[in-house]
This record gives structure tokens, C-alpha cells and sequence, in this order.
């Protein structure tokens, strides 16, 4: 799983709020940041309007990193600089590693082969993989159960479920699924969800969050018990590797609207 220390997520490492005014789905049970197909269409969208914003890849590049706001900022002290290598060094410093980088990454995706560079333990392509609509709940462990497949191969090619279950009722969801599978998969579905039916959880939504910032004082345990959650949810919300915050963090939380 691709993920940032500010908590940016998938492929294409969006942050929360940018990722859902693009349209992607994030709640409990879903992230679409971290499903390449929807992110990337996602991404193509928004490069797409930062470059009709700047009419240049390298700007629309750095503002996908920094931020609108951040660029113009450099813009500005570079003098109305139009060039982005005479703007650069007034970016952020990430930012102003990243465009290279990106570039980088172009040059090695389009020509890995001329330097003896090859891909190892690779998923199956694009083209291998076909897209059914079933509805929940059903778990990956149901799927692997009864089919070819085991349970780490379906999260492989369906990363974007977060707790190893598609949810429901009343909802279809995506699977991806090898083509050469498919028959298998529509012969079964019955039998998944016969498989350990009792294992299923009851589907419960979280809120929509609220963005908390860290005052002095604080500690998560206090945070968690004021917005009625637990602490294991805010670190797993935030990517938080430790119970470590620092005044003015900004922490997105699913609350209980009848707790705040």
C-alpha cells in the first residue's frame, strides 16, 4: 500500500480532500485512492484541469504536489517567471524534487528494457483482468474459499476494499477478476456466500469526517474519547505509526455526530 507520511494514499497518492472532489469514493469500507483504475481516471481529471490552469505539464505537475496556491506563490517571487526551470527554485523543496522525478519515472516505465530492468512478481495485466458487479456484503475469504484463487490475490487485485469485504446490502461494487476466472466466479457466487456466513460483519458506515486540529495539550486518547472513537481508528485514519501528534496536526476524523 503507497502511502505518505501526510497521508496521501494509492498510486497516484492523493489526499482526502482532493481525492473526493474528484470523485472517489472513501469511507470505512472503501478507498478508492487505492484502486488504479478509478484513481488514475481521477488523476487524468485533475492534471487535466491544472494544466488548462497553467498551459504547461511542468507547472500542472508541480501543482499536483504542492498545490495551486504553492505554485503561484513562486510565480510571484520568481518575478512572473514563465518558464517552470526559472520558477523551480522558489517551489517548496519536495516539489522541487518531484518534477524530476516524475520524469524519471516516465524514462524508466518507457525504457526499463534498455538498462536490464524488469518488472519481478508481477500481477496479471490489464488485459487479464475483467470487472464484475456483485453486491455485499461478501469477503474476500468467501471468494478464495470456492475458487482458484486465494485470499491474498483477491486483495491484490482489489485493493481499494480496506477491510477485506465488499459491503451492502442494496449496493453493487466492482471485483476485479481474471478473465480466465470469470465462469468460475459466477458458478460459485452462491456457494461464497454459504461459506462461514456467521463470519460477516454487520456493514456500518462511518460519518463523514470532521478535520481536527491538535491543540496544546492533547494526546489521542482524549481526542478519541471526545469524538466518540477509539484511538486505533484515528492512527489508522491519519497513517499513524505511533500515539506521537504535534500541536496544530490537522486529524481527520470520522465522529460520532452524536458525540461532538
Amino acid at each position: 500500500e503507497a502511502r505518505s507520511p501526510a497521508g496521501a494514499r494509492g498510486l497516484w497518492q492523493f489526499m482526502y480532500y482532493t481525492a473526493k472532489a474528484e470523485g472517489l469514493r472513501i469511507d470505512g469500507y472503501v478507498d478508492e485512492r487505492k484502486d488504479p483504475r478509478r484513481a488514475t481516471e481521477a488523476a487524468c481529471r485533475h492534471l487535466s484541469r491544472l494544466h488548462r490552469m497553467y498551459d504547461d505539464w511542468y507547472f500542472a505537475l508541480a501543482a499536483y504536489n504542492a498545490g495551486p496556491g504553492n505554485v503561484n506563490k513562486a510565480i510571484r517571487r520568481s518575478g512572473g517567471k514563465t518558464n517552470y526551470w526559472e520558477v523551480r527554485p522558489f517551489l517548496p523543496r519536495e516539489t522541487r524534487n518531484y518534477v524530476p522525478n516524475f520524469i524519471a519515472v516516465v524514462y524508466l516505465m518507457e525504457h526499463h528494457a534498455d538498462h536490464g530492468i524488469f518488472p519481478q512478481n508481477t500481477l496479471t495485466s490489464g488485459l487479464g483482468v475483467d470487472t464484475l458487479m456483485v453486491q455485499g456484503p461478501l469477503r474476500f475469504d468467501q471468494m478464495a474459499a470456492v475458487t482458484s484463487l486465494t485470499e491474498s490475490e483477491v486483495a491484490a487485485l482489489n485493493p481499494m476494499y480496506r477491510l477485506g469485504i465488499v459491503p451492502g446490502p442494496d449496493e453493487q461494487f466492482p471485483i476485479r477478476w481474471p478473465v480466465t476466472g470469470v465462469a468460475e466466479f459466477l458458478a460459485q457466487e452462491e456457494a461464497m456466500r454459504a461459506h462461514k456466513p456467521e463470519l460477516t460483519p454487520e456493514i456500518k458506515y462511518e460519518p463523514e469526517p470532521v478535520v481536527y486540529r491538535v491543540r496544546s495539550g492533547d494526546v489521542l486518547g482524549t481526542i478519541a474519547s471526545k469524538h466518540g472513537v477509539r484511538v486505533s481508528q484515528l492512527k489508522a485514519w491519519n497513517d499513524l505509526n505511533s500515539s506521537m501528534i504535534r500541536v496544530g496536526q490537522k486529524l481527520i476524523i470520522h465522529a460520532d455526530p452524536n458525540k461532538i
